[in-house]
């Protein structure tokens, strides 16, 4: 997962080591409130502590709330992916493998349900889950072009992603390997 929302500066203009290390710091930070101790912990109080900066420099950053949000989402984004082998079913597998973790093993399952029920009061929450949504999907669609129509792969990245995330959510159940394997093999058979 990774999003498009950022509030980095772009890419041709040179940051300060120091500003960079703080960007950094507070990514960190925001996340790992995020997952550990969910929406509501991402405050810039308790970011400000978390990262080792003082409050002011972090409104001074990051003026409001979905900032800091939109960095906490950002460290999640950083999680390495499969490389695609152009097998669908091996790739399909351990793509599953790695959202299933995300979402069960490091808690993002509970963080994208609040995102989706905040965004539905918020334009801005809105804006931001729907990028986060479309860049999940495009690793999965990525997967699927090679062996389906465009708009085949759209359908089945659906599939796919709303069920292992149904599963994360809406059940106790673990989701073990055969479950994936399962799944894939539905999606593409």
């Amino acid at each position: 997962m990774s999003t498009t929302a950022t509030t980095s500066p772009p890419s041709h203009e040179r940051v300060d080591p120091r500003v960079r290390r703080t960007r950094t710091d507070v990514r960190r930070a925001a996340g790992e409130l995020l997952l550990e101790e969910g929406w509501d912990a991402v405050t810039h109080a308790r970011v400000a502590s978390a990262a080792g900066y003082s409050r002011a420099t972090i409104y001074a950053h990051w003026p409001r709330p979905i900032d800091l949000l939109i960095e906490a989402f950002n460290h999640l984004g950083a999680i390495p992916h499969h490389e695609p082998t152009g097998d669908l079913r091996q790739d399909l597998i351990a793509e599953l493998t790695i959202f299933r973790t995300v979402l069960v093993d490091h808690g993002l399952a509970r963080v994208l349900a609040t995102l989706a029920d905040r965004a539905t009061t918020s334009p801005e929450l809105a804006e931001f889950r729907d990028s986060i949504v479309a860049e999940g999907n495009r690793l999965f669609e990525t997967i699927f072009c090679q062996h389906q129509s465009q708009e085949q792969a759209r359908l089945s990245s659906a599939l796919v992603l709303g069920t292992v995330f149904y599963l994360a959510t809406m059940t106790d159940e673990p989701i073990s390997d055969d479950t994936l394997v399962g799944i894939a093999d539905r999606v593409i058979g």
